[in-house]
């Protein structure tokens, strides 16, 4: 055998590890393999082998019960170290090297034994697919042919194994830094808010206070400032939104009326009542989280007033508990969307660049927040919209 402290062995080792798959739970995909080898070579033994520093691990097996072996001792590790890739012995009394260990490996001196060397990518021997009888037997060149058709899927399931386990350390690193920027985004966004209300708040007071002593143009910079700071709440407040939307879960369910909820956000959002609104009657209710269902709409029916330069704006809500689902609707007659549109207006941070009826432009959260929501919920939304005529969002929600 090859000694063990080569930088070559050392290199072997190394990449066999790196498949993190030694002393690892039996899989079917690898016993289907063990079972083919054996049935198509007509033996009883054969086995998936792995081999270690100072073992040699049993990945599947058929025909005996040991999960290790001492490596000094093992045909497999012997076998490895062969130049032929294919190596199948009729008799292994007539091989020295395999007959000095036959007793080790329950054989009296006699037997057969064959296998494939398992390797990686760039040559190295990581283990084998090996075959054994107690009695002598000659296999044919189809079998032994079928044996390295097995071999190579074990090769390939061994790849598929790796490049998983690198995308799922990708992933759970992705992960993390989301959750990281999720709550630096929390953390900022929460940090802003109270010094920004207080500009704003100082801004509405200098405008009631000292709005005659000031020229045109300061009157210009002033509104400008009034602007941008209304601007940053809402991008402030549709941060906070978007990640709160992530504690939102289905199973925080309660019965809630949609008119109840609706008469609140109405409220708030059209205090002079100068909008029309044709919502669902109070006795129809729905079981869902409230508190989603409260930012879902204020989110689609805000949008329907700000983006709507019709005289009256028409907001009508409809809910549908149904036997499987809850459809849950809201209809403006504003500007509508263009169909190329659609996959943007739900990306976060992605906007049309367009002015509201109040002149603002939009952040790119609040229909990102709404998709958002909706899939928590085990929802999903769709959209059907006409330029200059008005949009429909849908949601549908199973149960």
């Amino acid at each position: 055998m090859n000694e063990r402290n080569t930088p070559e062995e050392i290199k072997r080792l190394e990449i066999l590890k790196s498949y993190e798959i030694l002393d690892t739970d039996p899989e079917s995909d690898y016993d289907n393999i063990t079972f083919l080898a054996s049935k198509i070579c007509n033996v009883p033994i054969s086995a998936i082998t792995l081999v270690d520093e100072d073992r040699v691990w049993v990945k599947s097996k058929v025909g005996f019960d040991t999960y290790d072996a001492n490596r000094n001792t093992s045909f497999c590790a012997l076998a490895i170290t062969r130049p032929e890739k294919l190596l199948s012995i009729s008799d292994i009394k007539y091989e020295s090297e395999f007959s000095d260990i036959s007793e080790h490996n329950g054989f009296n001196n006699s037997g057969f034994y064959a296998s494939v060397t398992l390797k990686s990518p760039d040559g190295y021997a990581l283990g084998t697919l090996c075959v054994a009888d107690f009695i002598t037997k000659e296999i044919t060149s189809d079998q032994l042919k079928a044996l390295e058709i097995l071999g190579n899927q074990i090769s390939k399931l061994l790849e598929l194994r790796k490049i998983n386990l690198t995308l799922s350390k990708k992933n759970e690193t992705l992960n993390l830094k989301y959750e990281e920027l999720e709550q630096f985004a929390r953390v900022v966004s929460h940090d802003i808010k109270s010094p920004l209300n207080n500009i704003i708040s100082l801004i509405i007071l200098l405008k009631e206070s000292c709005i005659d002593k000031f020229d045109g143009k300061e009157k210009e910079f002033l509104e400008f400032l009034s602007e941008s700071s209304y601007q940053l709440k809402e991008y402030v407040d549709g941060l906070l939104n978007y990640y709160k939307s992530e504690s939102f879960q289905k199973n925080d369910a309660e019965e809630i009326s949609i008119a109840v909820i609706l008469e609140d956000i109405i409220n708030v959002l059209d205090p002079k009542k100068e909008h029309t609104f044709k919502i669902p009657d109070k006795a129809v209710t729905i079981k869902n989280n409230k508190y989603a269902i409260e930012q879902i709409l204020v989110n689609l029916i805000s949008n329907g007033i700000k983006y709507n330069d019709k005289k009256p704006i028409i907001i009508e809500v409809d809910c549908q508990d149904l036997e499987n689902q809850t459809i849950l609707s809201v209809k403006d007659n504003g500007n509508g969307i263009e169909i190329t549109d659609f996959e943007t207006i739900f990306s976060f941070f992605k906007t049309l660049n367009k002015k509201d009826r109040f002149g603002n432009y939009g952040t790119g959260i609040g229909l990102a927040t709404v998709k958002k929501i909706a899939e928590k919920l085990n929802g999903k939304i769709k959209l059907r919209s006409v330029i200059n005529q008005g949009s429909e969002f849908t949601i549908c929600f199973d149960k």
